[in-house]
């Protein structure tokens, strides 16, 4: 099993969370920047998630693989220059895609060993 970088896991957490998203993108005081479209490309393209996908089929093993690609294809399909993030926080869409980053979350914490892949994925400046 590769291990997520914990970027990735505080992403899956804040796509997970109606309220988190909510405090950071609207009602936050403390100077967070935040946007649906921060989220978004930080969770598929900073952590370097997507790059290792364009270079190797298998990661996380294939559920957690495809159910990551599912969630970025539908995350994608939301204009986030076009709505507000009080819209989007709202839009049906979003329930879909809480639920679908809750999930992949719980299975990367609590991973089927018969599923994984045997390399370590770790971003730059963490330590194995």
């Amino acid at each position: 099993m590769i291990r997520p970088s914990n970027a990735l896991f505080d992403d899956l957490e804040k796509a997970s969370s109606y309220d988190r998203q909510r405090y950071e993108w609207i009602d936050n005081e403390e100077g967070i920047v935040s946007s649906y479209v921060e989220d978004y490309y930080g969770m598929f393209w900073d952590t370097g998630l997507m790059d290792k996908y364009e270079r190797v089929s298998l990661i996380f093993g294939p559920k957690i693989d495809d159910a990551i690609k599912n969630l970025h294809a539908m995350m994608a399909a939301i204009d986030g220059y076009k709505y507000s993030e009080e819209e989007i926080l709202n839009m049906p869409e979003m329930v879909v895609i809480r639920e679908e980053a809750a999930r992949i979350l719980k299975m990367l914490k609590e991973p089927n060993p018969n599923e994984g892949v045997t390399f370590q994925w770790i971003s730059p400046g963490e330590k194995p």
